[in-house]
């Protein structure tokens, strides 16, 4: 079970049933995992944030004037622990915890979309859910499965430059680049998992 893609897609629908729904945001991308991929400029490596499906086929998910409004989301690391779960008897035991770190990557055009970048940014974090719900812990498997949001980074250049390494700047006045950073916070017991789905 992909748990971070479904999980991650829960996020996406919960913003397009939200803050995503207004008019403004009608030309928009809303991606679930990206990874950065290399390209070869010369003899430098550049990395472009891309979306692999599941037969390995890329496709470019970054700063696209076709769109007003696009988001991604990346994994950054996952820590793992024993997690103790009340269950109402016993300790809980054999119960695995797994933090993922994960980034939401949000370009936008602030001359289509009349936001700053600090405005969206609150409208997404106010939306992001905290939780996932009982019927999704079902189909996951899990005992919980907890969102929160660790930081906002507004600085455009420090975006671009984690996300476009080897490029030059190249964002327009018009254009805005922010990252949210967050976590998924997950519980289950090892034993649910004994093969690949």
């Amino acid at each position: 079970m992909p748990y971070l893609k479904t999980i991650v897609k829960y996020i996406n629908e919960a913003l397009s049933d939200t803050v995503l729904k207004d008019k403004r945001f009608q030309k928009s991308n809303i991606i679930e995992i990206a990874q950065a991929l290399p390209r070869k400029n010369g003899k430098n490596l550049e990395y472009l944030p891309s979306y692999v499906d599941n037969d390995g086929e890329a496709k470019y998910v970054g700063v696209d004037d076709d769109y007003d409004l696009i988001i991604y989301h990346k994994i950054n690391s996952i820590d793992v622990s024993k997690a103790t779960v009340n269950r109402g008897f016993g300790d809980g035991t054999g119960y695995q915890g797994n933090i993922a770190r994960m980034s939401m990557i949000v370009f936008g055009r602030r001359d289509k979309l009349k936001l700053t970048n600090d405005d969206l940014s609150l409208y997404l974090q106010s939306n992001i859910p905290e939780a996932a719900t009982k019927d999704l812990l079902v189909e996951l498997q899990f005992q919980a499965a907890n969102i929160n949001i660790n930081s906002i980074v507004l600085n455009d250049l420090q975006v671009f430059q984690e996300e476009y390494p080897g490029f030059e700047f190249f964002l327009k006045p018009e254009q805005f680049l922010f990252k949210i950073n967050y976590t998924i916070e997950s519980a289950y017991l090892k034993r649910c998992f004994n093969n690949c789905k």
